[in-house]
């Protein structure tokens, strides 16, 4: 139903800096964990 989708595509987006993981699927296969101003989209 609606709140399904709305919680699974529709999260909250705040702006400034964010932990995120991101799957290195074409190297080294592994989860990295990084820092990214969502202003400016600059990781740290």
């Amino acid at each position: 139903d609606a709140r399904d989708l709305d919680r699974a595509f529709m999260r909250a987006n705040p702006e400034g800096v964010q932990i995120e993981a991101w799957f290195h699927l074409y190297g080294c296969r592994r989860w990295v964990r990084l820092s990214r101003d969502t202003r400016t989209d600059e990781i740290q």
